[in-house]
Parts: C-alpha cells; structure tokens; sequence
C-alpha cells in the first residue's frame, strides 16, 4: 500500500500545532453552542459515541433511524 505523502501541516513544528489548538479553543469558549470539544485520546468507540451522542442532541433529526441509516442513526 503506498504511504500517504507529508504535507507542510505534517511538517509543521509543536509550536504551530499548539497555537492552531489554543485557537480553536478560543472559538470553542467564545461559541460553546456551535463546537464541543473532544477528547481524543479516549477509545475510538469512546469517542464517536461521544460525538453521536452531542449531534443527537443538537440535531434531532440524526436520532431518527430508519433502513436507510447507519448503527448510529446517521445517514449513509
């Protein structure tokens, strides 16, 4: 399989990658109903149970299963 190729974004040092963090951080505090924050070094299951759960909650229409949905209820 090839290997996926490096971008500048894989490039860049910690210190670019913390400030991007602390931005969307910023945004997060300043529009809490608009972003949710996740922990990411938390179980994979964990973790898109977690976001299931916060788009169920903020978007009705993603409970609502039917044939045409995956196992979480969204569309596919």
């Amino acid at each position: 399989m090839d290997q996926p190729r490096e971008t500048r974004y894989d490039r860049a040092d910690r210190v670019y990658h913390v400030k991007i963090r602390e931005a969307y951080l910023n945004l997060a505090e300043e529009f809490a109903g608009r972003y949710i924050i996740l922990d990411a070094q938390q179980s994979t299951d964990r973790l898109v149970a977690e976001a299931v759960s916060y788009l169920q909650e903020r978007l009705p229409q993603f409970s609502k299963k039917d044939s045409k949905t995956s196992h979480v209820g969204l569309k596919v």
